[in-house]
Formats: structure tokens, C-alpha cells, sequence
């Protein structure tokens, strides 16, 4: 990833530091897609996710079908909502022509292995979503998403290569991770755990935007950025809420995004 920095200076900072390098691309491949809203691993971007017809979402203002209290008809915010913005709607296609407000999402992975580090995992549960997405009748369509909370990555001692915590910590705030040109990363705090380190790492919490071009068929939604990135995915209209519907490794689960028609 450009800007990441001397890697060999890293590896001099006690081992660690190649570490620090490689989670930092793993990090920002586990960042939520900015292209299509992918799902933000947390089920919710406020309040309680609407998929358990949970309290209201912090940002609710207008009623639903059961009024104010708790549940499926609660306010509509962030994580609430009516019950056509639950996930788990098969894909049944429709017209996503329009502006759509990101509401919320759920996903049946938690966290992920890093591949260079044996026993180590990276969660972005408390990786949280705003943003939106629109469609316009000359086949384009634009993204805007800003993410905030943090990655949890936890590292065995035998990750470290004879290094510690705090040379971990250092890695981190290099130029590149934490520090300018082009961080990961918002802030990088490390602790040594009974297993090795446990790093708290900030997303950057500033707005990104993705433009492209799409084509709908039937169920199917393919977007094409404007750097050449094809995702094919399958979406449902149903009501005033947009479904995009993302294929991964638990088909019976899959990773799904839902959006409301501003």
C-alpha cells in the first residue's frame, strides 16, 4: 500500500515491525467496502440493529408502525427501522434508481485470521458505518461512507518475533499506519495481554467517496468503479429499503446491507 513506510526499518523495531505493515493492509481489507457499503461487521450503525427489532437508533426522529417503544415498529433510526429494513430478504430485485440513506447491516463474520501471524485475529465488530449510496437513470452510481470505532487485533507472543508491546505500539505510529502521508489507521494503542498484545487500533473516521457505473438484471446489481473493481452482488427493493445482498463463504448467511430511499 503506498505511503506504508520502510519495511526493513520495521523489521529492525524488534521484529514487530513487518507485523505492524502487514495487518495494516489486512486492517483496511476488513474495512467495511467502501465501493458498495458492505457490511460493517457491528450489525448496526447506531443504536440497536434493527434486525432484532431492537431499542431506538440514536438518530430516530419519525414513528413507525408500532410507535416509540421498543421492537420491530420502533423510531426509525440508524439501527431501527420497519420490518422491510431487517436483514435477511431473499433477493427479489426492483428499481434501486434513487438516493438511498445506509441503515444498517449484518454479517456472519466477526473477525479474521491474519495469515502471517498464526493464532492472530483482527476484529472489526466495533467498526461502524454512515453513508449513502445513489443510482442514476444514465447507469452511474456514487458512494460516500464515513467509518469510526476501532479494530481489536490480537497477537501471540510467537507473532512478535522477539519484540514487544511497545515496539509494536512504535510500528504502528509510523508513517503510513497512524502518521501521515496515507494512515490506516486514526490511532494505535497496544497492551500485553497473558497471550502477547492486544492493539486498539482507530478507524480514520473520514468521508471516502466511490464513483462507477452499475447494470441491473433481474436480482443481479454488478458495479464497475472507476479504477476498474467488478463486485457482483444481488439486491431487493421492498418498500422504501434497498437490500444489497453480498455472496461470501456461509451462503446461508450471507453479508447484507440495508439502505432507505431518501
Amino acid at each position: 500500500m503506498a505511503g506504508r513506510g520502510d519495511d526493513a526499518d520495521r523489521v529492525r523495531a524488534g521484529g514487530v515491525g513487518a507485523l505492524a505493515c502487514a495487518l495494516a493492509a489486512l486492517a483496511a481489507a476488513c474495512y467495511p467496502n467502501p465501493d458498495d457499503l458492505r457490511s460493517n461487521r457491528s450489525g448496526a450503525s447506531g443504536g440497536t440493529s434493527g434486525a432484532v427489532g431492537g431499542s431506538n437508533g440514536s438518530g430516530g426522529t419519525s414513528t413507525g408502525a408500532g410507535g416509540n417503544g421498543p421492537g420491530a415498529g420502533g423510531s426509525l433510526g440508524a439501527g431501527g427501522g420497519a420490518p422491510s429494513a431487517q436483514c435477511g430478504k431473499p433477493a427479489c430485485g426492483g428499481s434501486v434508481l434513487g438516493n438511498w440513506a445506509f441503515v444498517s447491516s449484518c454479517s456472519s463474520v466477526t473477525s479474521q485470521e491474519v495469515a502471517n501471524c498464526p493464532g492472530g485475529t483482527i476484529d472489526a465488530s466495533g467498526v461502524h458505518r454512515s453513508g449513502s449510496i445513489s443510482f442514476s437513470a444514465n447507469s452511474t452510481y456514487s458512494t460516500t461512507e464515513t467509518d469510526t470505532g476501532s479494530f481489536i487485533f490480537d497477537a501471540p507472543t510467537a507473532c512478535l518475533g522477539g519484540g514487544t508491546c511497545a515496539a509494536l505500539e512504535a510500528a504502528f505510529q509510523e508513517p503510513g499506519s497512524v502518521g501521515q502521508p496515507n494512515p490506516t489507521f486514526s490511532s494505535a494503542t497496544c497492551s500485553t495481554t497473558a497471550t502477547g498484545c492486544r492493539c486498539t487500533l482507530g478507524a480514520l473516521g473520514m468521508p471516502m467517496t466511490i464513483t462507477g457505473t452499475y447494470v441491473s438484471s433481474g436480482t443481479a446489481l454488478t458495479l464497475t468503479t472507476s479504477t476498474g473493481v467488478v463486485d457482483a452482488d444481488t439486491f431487493c427493493v421492498a418498500g422504501s429499503n434497498l437490500h444489497l445482498i453480498y455472496p461470501d463463504s456461509t451462503p446461508s448467511v450471507p453479508d447484507e446491507a440495508v439502505f432507505m430511499k431518501q
